[in-house]
């Protein structure tokens, strides 16, 4: 009488390798079928394989191919950090378009080296020098009056001639790098 595993391939059978039948990779499973997609053993082809829990459509969960979730597939995987997967639209140029990373939101990031509808600009850098500075244009002027008093003497005005740095001491006195004119100018905003 036929029966699977008697190593004989039987109407009805996929496969039957006798004793050597068994529910492991790449085996014929011990129903005498094949090994395929879908039934819970990972085999040589397939990067997960969770049986009837495969899904196309759900986070995290082994794909319908028994491939593993992964950004760009079209389905947000919390599990891998992901925050967006618009699967092929994700873009790295595209304005307030989920990056090709999946973990940064549809809302335009400053730093990331694209420039979105509300940024002005953006290098992807923290350097406020070099005319983008968080994600703003920046103009400088290359000649600036200030004026001012000194103690109880006379009003000062003094042209600055190309500034190239402004800094900010603790006692909130103002220090100006006057290249042009060759010196570093102290300004005390309290008359001290």
């Amino acid at each position: 009488m036929p029966a699977c595993g008697d190593g004989i391939l039987d109407q009805g059978e996929g496969c039957d390798d006798g004793p050597n039948n068994e529910d492991a990779p790449d085996a014929c499973r011990s129903s005498c079928t094949p090994a395929s997609y879908g039934e819970g053993v990972v085999d040589t082809d397939e990067a997960c394989d969770a049986g009837g829990a495969k899904s196309d459509t759900q986070g995290n969960a082994c794909r319908l191919s028994c491939s593993l979730p992964s950004c760009g597939d079209g389905v947000i995987d919390s599990d891998s950090g992901e925050r967006c997967d618009d699967g092929p639209l994700n873009s790295d140029t595209a304005i307030e378009a989920c990056r090709t990373t999946c973990v940064r939101t549809k809302l335009p990031v400053c730093g990331d080296v694209i420039v979105d509808d509300d940024e002005g600009c953006d290098d992807g850098n923290d350097n406020p020098a070099d005319g983008c500075d968080a994600c703003r244009v920046q103009r400088f002027v290359s000649e600036l009056v200030v004026r001012g008093s000194v103690g109880r003497h006379e009003a000062l005005q003094t042209a600055l001639r190309t500034p190239l740095g402004i800094a900010v001491d603790a006692l909130g006195r103002v220090y100006i790098a006057d290249s042009l004119n060759h010196i570093v100018r102290r300004l005390d905003l309290d008359a001290s």
